[in-house]
């Protein structure tokens, strides 16, 4: 399975909290309320269901807007999986390389405004969470290395 997150040309930030995120080691409210550090596991972005992983990246309205965002943008005509099996999609080529990048910054992009509901106590809009992830991406694939002119490339 690291293969599939830590992967050639990943920005390593997105790739290590994805790693956490498949191995649910990122601190959700669920375990911190098993280490007694908060007193509520109520999820700060949906503030109904408790916050666990499941929850924070797949279950719930806000993360799904993303999600479907991610996959209309890769023209990938299907619902979302889990965390661990999306990273065992198999693609080849630049739309899969584009794929994995866009998921490992989809993850990353919604633990930061996770954490960032906490600490401002508002959460931005999933439309604008799933644009700035796609700018993220760009930004990166315009330092990768000059692609051969096809049309499954500019897909």
């Amino acid at each position: 399975m690291a293969c599939w997150v830590w992967f050639s040309k990943n920005v390593p930030r997105w790739s290590f909290i994805t790693w956490l995120a498949v191995l649910e080691r990122l601190s959700t409210k669920d375990q911190l309320f098993r280490w007694v550090v908060v007193d509520s596991q109520v999820c700060d972005l949906c503030g109904i269901r408790e916050e666990s992983h499941r929850h924070l990246f797949f279950y719930f309205e806000y993360s799904r807007g993303v999600w479907q965002s991610l996959f209309a943008r890769n023209q990938i005509p299907r619902q979302p999986l889990e965390l661990g099996d999306e990273l065992f999609w198999k693609g080849k080529g630049f739309r899969s390389y584009c794929y994995k990048l866009s998921l490992t910054a989809v993850v990353c992009c919604l633990w930061k405004e996770r954490n960032g509901s906490i600490v401002q106590s508002k959460a931005g809009a999933a439309k604008a969470i799933a644009k700035g992830s796609f700018e993220e991406v760009r930004a990166k694939l315009s330092y990768c290395r000059a692609l051969k002119d096809s049309d499954q490339n500019r897909q």
